[in-house]
């Protein structure tokens, strides 16, 4: 005989149904029922808790980020390869949210958002001029590369990104 666990009412900021876990046997999906228009209106209300590198990003900002870091760009790709694991001495998020922003790449430690503008940025001068200005409001340094430069010249970039590395250290 199975024992079926007892499910608890519904949290509204977690979007699901949630149950004991004292069975075997539990069928996961009915207990995925969905939430509901007010249940997306709280859920996208809810901030992170005050952790100093999300800068108060809300809970849509994480879920367009994790989509993002399932598609990156080529050049993002390449970049990434460089980047993570600890392989300039610091650890690199790729996809990141920083309030309402996702940016390619961040290094908490040193406040480095490193990012990669592809031919959209090109008729966008003004919003990434202003996108910048706000993520500097958080004390972060920006710098941009553009996917050329990512593809065709990738050490170069590396060797840029160290320099402002070794800058933010001091």
């Amino acid at each position: 005989m199975q024992r079926k666990s007892k499910i608890l009412p519904l949290n509204p900021l977690k979007g699901t149904c949630e149950c004991n876990a004292r069975t075997d046997s539990l069928d996961r999906d009915a207990l995925k029922a969905p939430l509901g228009v007010l249940g997306e209106i709280l859920k996208t209300m809810q901030r992170t808790p005050q952790i100093p590198m999300f800068y108060g990003a809300k809970v849509d900002v994480f879920e367009k980020a994790r989509l993002l870091r399932e598609n990156m760009t080529i050049a993002e790709k390449l970049l990434w390869e460089r980047l993570n694991k600890n392989q300039l001495g610091v650890r690199f998020k790729p996809q990141h949210p920083v309030d309402i922003f996702i940016v390619d790449f961040y290094c908490h430690k040193y406040k480095l958002v490193v990012e990669v503008d592809g031919k959209y940025h090109e008729n966008n001068i003004d919003y990434d001029m202003g996108r910048t200005a706000e993520l500097e409001r958080f004390d972060l340094k920006v710098i941009r590369f553009t996917n050329e430069q990512v593809i065709n010249d990738i050490e170069n970039v590396i060797d840029e990104i160290k320099q402002n590395l070794c800058e933010r250290a001091t």
